[in-house]
Parts: structure tokens; sequence; C-alpha cells
């Protein structure tokens, strides 16, 4: 299924930083002061723990997260989905190999059933290649 951005208030595509949520995430980093390793690994470890029902929100910010990780990698450039505010380029931090795994169990996290990003964008073949091409610029 196809989603509509009216069904979805304020998102306008499947790429990680195409939706308001992830503005609101990265507004957040700005404001704290927090070092960007850190807080990626926050919202990561966050949505991890998270047992419940995953928000909309939640899972938004864990991609674009995963998204901000895959992009410090050497081969990053060559993801195209991997595009993200000029500020989070290739070099703003090293990313370890634990939080390149951390990002990929936090993006299994926000496919599975109960989770409302999942649930909205189900079906949805360009999300999922969004999400497929996040995982694999982490485990080049």
């Amino acid at each position: 299924m196809t989603m509509d951005p009216e069904e979805i208030m304020g998102t306008w595509g499947t790429g990680p930083f195409d939706n308001d949520g992830a503005g609101d995430w990265l507004e957040t980093w700005k404001e704290s002061g927090a070092a960007l390793p850190d807080y990626v690994r926050a919202t990561l470890t966050e949505v991890l723990d998270n047992h419940e029902y995953l928000e909309v929100d939640d899972g938004q910010y864990a991609v674009a997260a995963a998204a901000v990780t895959a992009r410090q990698l050497p081969m990053a450039s060559s993801f195209t989905v991997l595009t993200v505010p000029s500020d989070l380029t290739i070099g703003s931090f090293t990313a370890p190999d634990d939080l390149c795994q951390l990002a990929v169990r936090a993006l299994d996290r926000v496919l599975e059933p109960d989770s409302e990003l999942a649930e909205l964008w189900e079906d949805d073949e360009d999300f999922a290649a969004t999400i497929r091409q996040i995982r694999r610029a982490l485990a080049v």
C-alpha cells in the first residue's frame, strides 16, 4: 500500500528525514548541546528498551538516528537514501561497530508488528527499500 502524505501528517516521503518527527529529533539534539554520537546512541537505546507499542515519532527518531550512523561510514555516499541534513554529513563522528549493530537492531524494532511506523507503511515497497538500504549501509 502506498501512503498518501495526508494520511501521516508531516510526512512527505519515505526517506529518513522526510517527516516532521526526524526534524523534531534533529532540533532536540541541537538544543540539547549533547555530542551527536551520544544523542544517537541514546535514541537507539531508548527505542530498543521500549517493550510496549512503539509510537510513530519514536520509530521516526530511530530511523533518523540509524541513517545518521550509516552516513558516517566510508561507503555511505553510495547509498542514495542516506541524504541527511548538511550538519550531519560524513565525518561528523566515527561510528563504531557496536553503534552500527545497535542501529540495525533499532531498525528491526521499528519493523516489528507492535510499531506504529510499521503499521503506517505496511506493504509500501519504497519504505521497505529505505530501511533495507540503511541496513546495508550499516553492514558494510
